[in-house]
């Protein structure tokens, strides 16, 4: 590893730019540039670049529910940990067996939020109604998604998760 703090040069940003376009994971240019993992993505964000254009969702869901844990996921798949976390809060990816956090539990506005996002409203649309932030808005839908991922698990009954993780990311209902 190179030592923290090394300057990237011109020739370094062009062999990134190369390497994410040819659709090198971040584990590769690591050990091309001998930086971190972290360093790689900061610079990748930085420079606006997208090491891969889609994570294998279905694998990032194997190994998980399999009982890898998030970083031994990151680490066969050769992704970040952020990316691996992405994938499993939007695609509301649960272990069977999971239980529901207690931040999980029902929120006064959930039944409003979902009833708007049925209306075909999205995160931005809801939060004016609502008068909180939309963040709030889409967090609390992936919550729910969740939430009702884990229910599934237990009851095997049909959800509305993806309804909510769909509301989620302003896509309609």
């Amino acid at each position: 590893m190179r030592i923290s703090g090394d300057v990237w040069t011109k020739e370094d940003d062009a062999d990134l730019a190369r390497l994410a376009r040819s659709g090198a994971s971040i584990s590769y240019m690591s050990a091309w540039f001998g930086r971190s993992k972290g360093a790689i993505s900061v610079r990748l964000s930085r420079r606006r670049l997208r090491p891969r254009e889609g994570v294998d969702v279905d694998a990032v869901e194997r190994l998980f529910v399999s009982g890898s844990t998030a970083v031994e996921t990151a680490n066969r798949l050769g992704l970040t940990l952020a990316q691996v976390r992405g994938v499993l809060r939007y695609h509301a990816i649960v272990r069977p067996g999971s239980t529901i956090h207690p931040r999980w539990v029902r929120r006064p506005h959930d039944d409003r939020i979902l009833a708007l996002s049925g209306e075909g409203l999205g995160p931005a649309g809801i939060a004016r109604r609502l008068g909180v932030p939309a963040a709030h808005v889409r967090s609390r839908l992936l919550t729910i998604a969740r939430r009702e991922a884990v229910e599934e698990l237990r009851s095997d009954s049909p959800s509305i998760s993806s309804r909510a993780q769909s509301a989620a990311f302003g896509a309609s209902a």
